[in-house]
């Protein structure tokens, strides 16, 4: 593995990728992308030091399952960083879409669908962090005057499940979705936030009209999961906050005796 920072744009093609450097696009529109027929996952990031992925203004994808056979994950580990503004965070600086998510090409060269969580090994469609333990690593997702989208799913697990310190600003859209549809264990709700970590949710869109942030959950799991469960007690906090005037739109489905959304102290 080496770091990478290049003024053009970045792109690999694996069957399974560990992102295990940083990756730093700096020319004007330069990309990263990574896309994989299987997983895609990050690691070695610490705190003060998280594993960096940045443009200056391009897009940022992470892409998997690209031979669409519902079976490649996105995990990104404790103290991962995704930047599309040439390290600004603010939402007024020049931003590229980032995106992840997995699946047959879209027709404009991102996924169309969903990161697939697999049978066993990695088996959440999309996981930030630790499931179980209430150490928290941070995400920072940042894109400037972009978008972001969010996309997993599963038939083993939730299909976009995120724990830790959680920071998703853009100034465009932000659309995080999470399906799960077979899963038969208790709370493996489709999109899963901080259920199990003592972290925080932020996400907050400054687009001024429209839809500025989509939370979607469906599950069809008959145990006892939800569509959507975000957790945010006093210890934990969460907002999710339209900033710029633009609508928030939050659609949970699940079987008829659970909660379609469920959300604690957001």
């Amino acid at each position: 593995p080496r770091a990478y920072s290049i003024a053009g744009s970045i792109k690999i093609y694996a069957g399974t990728a560990t992102i295990a450097e940083n990756m730093t696009a700096t020319g004007a529109g330069s990309e990263i992308l990574v896309k994989a027929t299987g997983d895609i996952a990050t690691s070695g990031g610490t705190s003060g030091t998280p594993r960096t992925l940045q443009t200056n203004a391009g897009a940022v994808t992470l892409w998997s399952d690209a031979d669409a056979n519902s079976a490649g994950a996105i995990e990104l580990t404790d103290f991962t960083k995704l930047n599309s503004a040439n390290g600004s965070t603010s939402q007024a600086a020049t931003g590229g879409q980032i995106t992840l998510g997995g699946g047959a090409d879209s027709g404009s060269g991102a996924p169309a669908g969903y990161a697939y969580g697999n049978s066993s090994g990695r088996m959440r469609g999309v996981l930030f962090g630790n499931t179980t333990s209430t150490t928290n690593g941070t995400f920072d997702i940042y894109s400037g005057t972009g978008g972001i989208s969010i996309r997993g799913n599963s038939a083993y697990s939730s299909g976009t499940d995120m724990n830790g310190l959680i920071n998703i600003i853009a100034g465009g859209e932000i659309t995080i979705e999470g399906v799960e549809s077979g899963a038969t264990t208790p709370n493996f709700h489709a999109l899963r936030v901080n259920d199990q970590s003592t972290g925080t949710f932020k996400v907050d869109s400054s687009k001024a009209s429209g839809t500025a942030i989509t939370l979607i959950g469906n599950n069809t799991n008959s145990v006892d999961p939800a569509g959507i469960a975000i957790w945010g007690d006093s210890a934990r906090g969460g907002l999710v906050q339209a900033s710029g005037g633009g609508n928030i739109s939050i659609q949970g489905s699940a079987t008829s005796a659970n909660y379609g959304v469920y959300l604690s102290s957001v």
